[in-house]
């Protein structure tokens, strides 16, 4: 039965607890289009770090988010454009590709696929944890 191998927790995932995970067997973690809004850097760190320590038997963390992009066909420049003003206006920075990239290793996440989603500069990190 689904329910019983499948848990869905509503919270913040900047306020996890390890001590609360400790007995949850986990094998799979997803973030969906939020990783951006955890920057500035050092909030990330610590948001991807305190994700390794509470989900320590985690063997897969799926992450999609749009990455800030330099270089841009015209056909991607609507949403894009769109995307980075509506952002700026929130004042939400977005991380490059490559600043994403030092962040997973420095969090103890090894990034092992990354596949584009059809958006315009947004993918599927697909990690496991660093050996």
């Amino acid at each position: 039965n689904i329910q019983d191998r499948v848990r869905i927790v509503q919270g913040d995932v900047r306020q996890l607890d390890p001590a609360d995970w400790r007995e949850v067997d986990q094998d799979l973690i997803m973030m969906s289009f939020m990783g951006h809004d955890m920057w500035p850097r050092e909030n990330a760190l610590r948001v991807f770090r305190r994700l390794r320590d509470c989900f320590n038997r985690c063997q897969c963390f799926l992450m999609s988010d749009t990455v800030l992009s330099i270089n841009e066909s015209s056909a991607d420049q609507i949403f894009t454009r769109g995307f980075h003003l509506s952002h700026a206006i929130m004042g939400k920075y977005i991380p490059t590709i490559a600043e994403w990239q030092s962040l997973f290793l420095e969090t103890g996440w090894t990034l092992e696929e990354r596949k584009p989603l059809g958006v315009p500069h947004t993918y599927m990190f697909a990690l496991v944890p660093a050996a």
